[in-house]
């Protein structure tokens, strides 16, 4: 009865609680598999030069590491400091602002296109530049909010050439009208995109459970779960992640019960995980 009474509070809480992943986590003491991979934050410092555009001049950008750019353009920028393989993926937390509501592009054709935000660039031998490359990487901006991208690579890669958050947002609506068009720089508006948090995945030891890979297995996974289940838009699960939470039922993917297994686990009431 208390294992379902928290459960059913944890669901009630997941659309509405916020995920804040912890790193480096001690998980010697836990029930392990093998192909673990876990989260480690890469230290990351904003140039005030690194907001710019692309090619076509109105699409903001922040530029995270490009040494291709030149300081002309204002899209030479090395602000990672990185010393480690990355490997699966690239996941980049960041806040838009000062676009207010808007969550589209109006083209002088009349035509609608909902604004978008993706990882862009070259790492090693894996390179996307477009919206399609990033695929289910990209995340849909529905005005000023926090979001995540994510970049899956398919090869680990101890160099990074070139990574961009490029959006597909139009800049020049949020400037001073008394600026010519020809004129205006991404600095003059108010639409801005602020890089928060850079994670990459390290190896280490598959852990039953942990569904926000942080080396531990605890309420925090079940909450993350229920959140994927609600949003999976908003809470994005990897497929390391997915394979770390099936942890109920015979390879079924990501359910309600898998959240109940990992809670039960986290109370004591079952040793091991996944559930037999």
């Amino acid at each position: 009865m208390k294992t379902a009474k928290i459960f059913s509070l944890i669901l009630s809480a997941a659309v509405s609680s916020s995920f804040v992943t912890a790193y480096a986590c001690n998980a010697e003491d836990k029930e392990t598999g093998t192909e673990y991979r876990h989260e480690r934050e890469i230290e990351y410092y904003e140039s005030d030069h690194s907001l710019s555009t692309n090619n076509d001049g109105i699409s903001l950008r922040r530029n995270i590491y490009n040494i291709w750019g030149t300081l002309d353009y204002n899209n030479f920028v090395e602000d990672i400091e990185y010393d480690n393989v990355i490997i699966d993926q690239i996941v980049v937390e960041f806040t838009v602002s000062g676009i207010g509501k808007d969550s589209e592009l109006v083209k002088s054709d009349g035509t609608k296109e909902p604004y978008y935000a993706w990882l862009c660039g070259s790492v090693g031998t894996n390179s996307q530049w477009t919206l399609e490359d990033a695929g289910d990487g990209a995340v849909k901006i529905n005005g000023d909010g926090n979001y995540t991208a994510v970049w899956n690579v398919k090869d680990a890669s101890e160099s990074v050439e070139c990574l961009i958050l490029q959006t597909n947002i139009n800049y020049f609506p949020y400037t001073p009208k008394d600026i010519p068009d020809d004129e205006k720089k991404p600095l003059d508006g108010t639409a801005n995109i602020t890089v928060k948090k850079i994670k990459t995945l390290t190896e280490g030891e598959l852990l039953s459970g942990d569904s926000n890979l942080d080396g531990d297995v605890s309420i925090s996974d079940a909450v993350r779960i229920l959140q994927y289940l609600a949003n999976h838009e908003k809470y994005y699960l990897s497929d390391t992640a997915k394979k770390a939470s099936d942890v109920f039922g015979d390879n079924d993917g990501v359910t309600a019960m898998d959240a109940n297994s990992i809670q039960k686990y986290d109370a004591g009431v079952i040793d091991s995980l996944p559930e037999t």
